[in-house]
């Protein structure tokens, strides 16, 4: 069985917001959702200060969006304000695209710093449209397919949303309804989904928090079950012979391993592709302890991304830390430009 070393790669205990600082000095304030991209920078939803954070290759942290107060502001940098960010995801420009959840709204901060919204006016509700003619309950992650389209998680709404890259807003699968359900697009039914990732193929994997399993959609929006059996509980084995407890945050890397935050677990899970699921890292008890693979420790880790050279980064959310498992896994696809 392979090791895996975890080691705080930028922590803090104090829920306080922190600038331009290295490492084990950033603070931080539970930080859910992140990516890596395509330099080696981790960004990171720093959902209770109200920013999106940069984590250099080097551990330099620095802010690339929102002055720190709840609000909704378009505009530069510091200037933005965000309401509780939850997720993360980068496009091929280089665009990062934030799910917004308080301001129910998707945003999108260009490589000059620039915010402005995506889609959503701020309103809840669910309604398909254009841009900022589109209503969101609680957008809580965000993906990017092979087309440049972007898939977002509604945690309350119970529904998986697809937006173009120009805004255009439609439902992918989910009728709004709490429950388990497999099949085609409004016909199946999620309770409280919260992460999201697209593998090679174009699928998304969504981690269904409350159904316990993790579940993936067709491009068309045909629902399935990836692995889970749907009772909350700590089990490795086959597909729905896995048990999860609230998983919460999901990655694939290019071999197509899809690798979970076990949140209530404190467990790193991995499902490789044909279904089988083993811990990467953590031991189930809830704590702080870095060290080998099933020796450390979580505090309920919450989001998950694959660094470019194979690392899984945690956000450990209750620790208010930005982990690294070293796992040895093949880093996700980069995505594509669109002209």
């Amino acid at each position: 069985m392979s090791v895996h070393h975890l080691s705080a790669f930028s922590r803090t205990p104090v829920k306080t917001s922190g600038f331009f600082s290295v490492g084990t000095e950033a603070h931080f304030s539970s930080p859910a959702g992140l990516v890596v991209d395509g330099s080696g920078n981790v960004i990171v939803a720093d959902t209770k200060n109200h920013r999106i954070r940069k984590i250099g290759p080097d551990g330099r942290v620095s802010t690339l969006a929102g002055g720190g107060t709840a609000g909704f502001v378009d505009g530069q940098g510091a200037q933005a304000r965000f309401h509780n960010p939850t997720g993360v995801v980068v496009d091929g420009s280089g665009n990062v695209i934030v799910a917004d959840s308080l301001n129910h709204r998707i945003r999108k901060i260009t490589p000059d710093g620039t915010v402005s919204t995506l889609a959503g006016n701020g309103t809840v509700g669910f309604v398909d449209g254009q841009s900022t003619e589109a209503q969101f309950s609680k957008p809580i992650d965000v993906a990017v397919d092979r087309d440049g389209y972007f898939i977002v998680t509604g945690n309350i709404s119970q529904r998986i949303w697809k937006i173009s890259p120009e805004g255009n807003v439609s439902t992918l699968a989910g009728g709004g309804r709490t429950g388990f359900a497999d099949g085609q697009g409004r016909g199946a039914q999620f309770c409280f989904p919260v992460g999201v990732a697209v593998d090679l193929e174009g699928y998304s994997i969504v981690a269904d928090y409350a159904n316990n399993r993790i579940r993936k959609i067709s491009p068309e929006g045909n629902v399935s079950t990836l692995a889970g059996g749907g009772t909350a509980g700590f089990v490795d084995g086959q597909s729905a012979q896995a048990l999860f407890d609230h998983p919460t945050g999901v990655v694939v890397d290019r071999s197509g391993n899809v690798i979970v935050a076990d949140s209530s677990n404190y467990r790193i899970r991995m499902i490789t592709p044909d279904g089988t699921v083993s811990t990467l890292a953590g031991n189930g008890t809830e704590g702080f302890v870095d060290g080998q693979g099933t020796e450390a420790q979580f505090k309920w880790p919450r989001g998950v991304a694959v660094d470019s050279d194979g690392n899984v980064v945690v956000t450990d959310l209750q620790n208010h830390r930005i982990r690294k498992v070293a796992a040895g896994l093949t880093p996700p696809s980069t995505p594509v430009v669109r002209a």
